[in-house]
């Protein structure tokens, strides 16, 4: 008789830790890669808006500079494609993972607008008189791309 009842309580036992295995299992959460390009976005407008502003009194735009700084606190994981300027002669370029500005992009500058193709997909922005800033900020988790722009 007393082994029959150990028996139960072993079997007991054995089901219970079964089941908060399960549990646990389940209950566990995998660490996922956030997509910051929309906080890159909103933070990116700010700082160009006090970049633009300060340029014009000064008269000074070091576009290098700024734009360098910036991809490299958005970090290597992320894509920035930047278009600086004058309307009629746009520099378009980005950086590559070791900080190297590269100007293999292909765009057109028109009056008034400038279209920027990259990985096969056209992005239009309008041009103004004075100084133009535009980015396009690009982000890859699990092979879907995050895409953030100013227009």
């Amino acid at each position: 008789m007393n082994k029959k009842g150990q028996f139960y309580m072993l079997a007991a036992i054995v089901i219970i830790s079964l089941f908060l295995g399960f549990i646990a299992i389940q209950n566990y959460s995998k660490t996922t890669k956030s997509t910051r390009v929309y906080d890159l976005k909103k933070e990116l407008e700010i700082e160009s808006g006090k970049f633009l502003d300060d340029g014009a009194k000064y008269g000074v735009y070091d576009w290098q500079s700024f734009t360098g700084n910036f991809s490299k606190h958005a970090g290597r994981d992320i894509n920035i494609i930047y278009a600086v300027g004058i309307m009629g002669s746009l520099d378009v370029f980005r950086y590559d993972e070791d900080g190297v500005k590269i100007k293999d992009l292909i765009y057109s500058d028109n009056v008034g607008e400038v279209i920027i193709t990259w990985e096969d997909v056209n992005y239009a922005f309008k041009t103004a008189e004075g100084q133009n800033f535009y980015f396009i900020i690009a982000q890859y988790i699990n092979e879907e791309r995050y895409i953030a722009t100013n227009q």
